[in-house]
């Protein structure tokens, strides 16, 4: 029972922090509709909804750094935000083609709902809304670290594709975490550093700290793949679309032969705790990494709960 009751308790306290920078999502939320305006209005109500149901970890990060170091949140702060959520958003929509899959967020993807060409173009418009966002900063520099996150992820997408079914390393798994997840942490924090802060070594910290935050978001969300049911996408859709993660990797060594096996017997060796809590333990060493990197911060209630998400990836 207790079990269970760890991850509803933080995922309350996840939904407490975020409700607490409400007023900064209402602004964001006020910028969405002024960029969607041209498109129908159930389309646009369509696409607010599937933001309003993101746990927008990316923004609540960025503004809980802000708030901890006394920055005032701007209209370039919540452009930093709404570019970074338009390119995620736009990436998820691209995934589910490529997966074929038929259920994100509670909701039936856009790929089934309408089909494939609809939300391929969808996908495209927001990465446009996001590059109008961009030139509005009118910095070079940003728009350089953006374009480098979406190469990558686009990259990771590319690689992963063409590795599916095949056997990865440690290390080739971490690149992709890097490229899929924590690369666009990384741009939004330039962003916030090249606009906001001036001393160097801060803003190295801040973007170690963004590489350590993306590549444990990753790793956690693969690992639920696998042990924790989602009504939000299909449990073991990534193994059965050969896209291994660290639990697989670590379940390999000691079963080379793993897929030869019948699918219940496979499942059941990839859930033994063995597997799952070496990759946790991955996964702590990079939260710990991460912290280290945010001592530099004011000791508040926001840089608290920057702390409070970074244990929502512990078991």
């Amino acid at each position: 029972m207790l079990n269970k009751m760890v991850p509803f308790l933080l995922n309350n306290d996840y939904k407490y922090i975020k409700e607490k920078l409400h007023k900064y999502f209402d602004t964001f939320y006020h910028k969405l509709d002024t960029l969607l305006y041209q498109l129908e209005p159930a389309l646009q109500k369509d696409i607010k909804n599937f933001f309003y149901t993101s746990k927008n970890i990316r923004s609540v990060i960025l503004l809980l750094i802000c708030l901890a170091s006394d920055t005032k949140i701007n209209k370039n702060i919540i452009s930093i935000c709404i570019i970074t959520e338009l390119i995620h958003n736009a990436s998820i929509i691209h995934d589910d083609i490529v997966d074929d899959s038929t259920l994100r967020r509670n909701n039936i993807t856009y790929n089934k709902k309408y089909d494939n060409k609809f939300a391929c173009l969808l996908g495209d418009y927001m990465l446009t809304l996001a590059v109008g966002e961009m030139l509005k900063l009118k910095s070079s520099k940003i728009e350089k670290y953006f374009n480098r996150a979406i190469n990558h992820m686009c990259i990771g997408e590319i690689n992963q594709y063409l590795n599916k079914y095949k056997i990865i390393t440690i290390k080739e798994y971490l690149q992709k975490c890097i490229r899929k997840t924590s690369l666009l942490f990384e741009a939004q924090i330039y962003a916030y550093c090249a606009l906001n802060l001036k001393e160097y070594k801060k803003a190295i910290k801040l973007l170690r700290f963004a590489r350590y935050f993306g590549i444990i978001f990753q790793m956690k969300d693969d690992l639920d793949n696998i042990i924790k049911p989602k009504d939000t996408k299909p449990v073991f859709d990534d193994i059965k679309n050969g896209i291994y993660n660290l639990n697989i990797i670590y379940a390999l060594e000691d079963y080379p032969n793993l897929f030869n096996k019948d699918e219940n017997e496979y499942i059941d060796i990839i859930k033994n705790q063995k597997y799952i809590l070496k990759t946790n333990e991955v996964i702590n060493k990079y939260k710990e990494k991460a912290l280290q990197e945010l001592d530099f911060l004011n000791e508040n209630c926001y840089k608290s709960n920057i702390f409070t998400i970074l244990n929502m990836f512990m078991l």
